[in-house]
């Protein structure tokens, strides 16, 4: 993933300085095979299926290699205060349970902050690329919609970068 995206040379010093960032920070994380394989990537509640007592997941493309903890990070975002400790009751009873399946690894988890800025960079990096037409008169409205809506997508996640940019110098 960082190879894409430092290869362009159309990247501000904030999306840089992000990226070097995480390199050298996630370098620092053990990979085992406990602790780091194949996983979603993007859980949210419209990728899951609820069929009675069946639960299915679906729309695996944004799918890659890491840490575990990354999908659960980035399905209970909503639930964590800014990611930092205490983390709230309902979080930590479902890491309980999570813990009662399999391994879970404390020493990732901890570094949830930087696992989030990791997500976020990803999916900058898919809406960049992904907005090859401008907001035209001429468009049909539905296009021109989803230019605004990648085109505010792309501008919520650098207002992000800033923020972490800011407070990781």
């Amino acid at each position: 993933m960082f190879s894409y995206v430092t290869s362009n040379a159309f990247i501000d010093p904030t999306i840089t300085f992000v990226i070097n960032y995480l390199r050298n920070e996630l370098d620092q994380l053990e990979i085992n095979r406990e602790n780091f394989g194949l996983i979603h990537f993007d859980y949210e509640l419209d990728n899951i299926l609820f069929d009675n007592n069946v639960i299915g997941v679906l729309d695996f493309d944004d799918c890659g290699y890491f840490w575990y903890v990354c999908d659960i990070i980035y399905a209970l975002r909503y639930y964590m205060d800014d990611f930092q400790l205490p983390i709230s009751k309902k979080v930590n009873i479902f890491l309980e349970n999570y813990q009662s399946q399999t391994s879970f690894d404390y020493k990732v988890f901890e570094k949830r902050d930087l696992l989030i800025c990791l997500h976020n960079l990803y999916f900058y990096g898919r809406l960049s690329r992904a907005i090859d037409i401008i907001e035209d008169e001429s468009n049909p409205d539905w296009m021109n919609n989803i230019v605004k809506k990648l085109t505010s997508g792309i501008h919520e996640l650098k207002q992000f970068f800033i923020v972490f940019e800011t407070s990781h110098r």
